[in-house]
């Protein structure tokens, strides 16, 4: 006994077997769009969160140059004020020193001084490149003696 199949059931057959494989491809398109639209949210939400970031940075940067320039004006300012000071004391203390030369403002305002600019020792005032060029010359003198 041959099972011999009717072109009828040979068509549902096939028809059942392409549902089952267009159902399958269906399910796997979806299951695609699905990850890729999780993908493309997640991009989004990182694409937004760089913006938010590279604005916050910028404000922050556009704040640093407003105070920097304020800071700047201020220094220019603190600058030319601390120069008239020291010019003033200068030229008073000269003065009251040809007046008075024992009087006690004198040690007082150069206690002051000395505490906000410090002299540098003798060692100090004299660059290291150009001590160490005139101890070598210096030897240089002596081995030639």
């Amino acid at each position: 006994m041959t099972d011999q199949t009717s072109i009828g059931e040979q068509i549902a057959r096939w028809a059942a077997g392409g549902g089952g494989f267009a159902a399958a491809w269906i399910a796997i398109q979806r299951l695609l769009n699905w990850v890729t639209g999780r993908i493309d949210r997640r991009q989004d939400n990182l694409d937004a969160q760089e913006d938010r970031v590279d604005r916050e940075w910028q404000a922050i940067r556009e704040d640093l140059d407003r105070k920097l320039a304020v800071m700047e004006v201020r220094f220019e300012t603190v600058e030319r004020k601390n120069d008239a000071l020291r010019n003033a004391v200068h030229h008073l203390s000269g003065a009251l020193i040809r007046l008075d030369p024992t009087n006690p403002a004198l040690l007082i305002a150069e206690q002051a001084l000395a505490a906000v600019f410090p002299m540098p020792k003798p060692e100090q005032r004299v660059p290291p490149s150009i001590a160490d060029a005139a101890a070598r010359a210096q030897q240089a003198l002596d081995e030639t003696d």
